[in-house]
């Protein structure tokens, strides 16, 4: 879903006349940080080594690092901090799980759903009477080309629009007498 907002902002940036020239000088300080995060949790879905507490927290600090780096530059670190911090409070008020609407399974193959119910998906649990926030967990099935492609959360917005943000400042064209 990242890559829809991606494409969305770097689209609005080429058609307001940007272009990618000064891509380096507007590179968020700490770009490694997001990278390592997302490393991280790839490898934690397919080693468990450590339980889910400790590489979620990990994710989630270097995600905050990056955030509390860039603080200043503009509004796209204020949506992506926010939608992190959604994401956040929801996973860890349900034991470091993001809690998943019973009501998206429809249509999903039956192993799907039961590797949820019997905690078998890294990081994801299904929803249920003691889910705490579920407003904030994955509530909208993320469809693309007519394809069911995942699960999406209010604060996977937050965080789409800021990475949208970004994209956008990565191309946006240059004012006459600023640098």
């Amino acid at each position: 879903m990242m890559l829809i907002f991606v494409v969305i902002g770097l689209l609005f940036g080429f058609a307001r006349g940007g272009n990618l020239s000064h891509t380096e000088k507007e590179l968020p300080e700490g770009i490694v940080l997001p990278v390592l995060a997302f490393v991280t949790e790839f490898i934690a879905v397919r080693f468990l080594y450590f339980p889910e507490w400790v590489q979620l927290n990990l994710v989630y600090f270097l995600l905050f690092w990056f955030v509390f780096r860039n603080r200043d530059r503009g509004a796209w670190p204020l949506w992506f901090g926010l939608g992190t911090l959604l994401n956040y409070i929801v996973i860890a008020a349900n034991g470091y799980r993001m809690p998943v609407l019973p009501s998206l399974m429809a249509g999903l193959p039956e192993s799907v759903t039961e590797s949820l119910i019997n905690g078998e998906v890294f990081g994801y649990t299904l929803a249920d009477s003691g889910t705490r926030l579920v407003f904030l967990g994955d509530v909208i099935a993320v469809p693309f080309l007519g394809e069911f492609v995942g699960f999406a959360s209010v604060g996977d917005f937050f965080l789409g629009i800021g990475v949208g943000l970004l994209a956008y400042r990565l191309t946006r064209p240059r004012r006459i007498g600023k640098l």
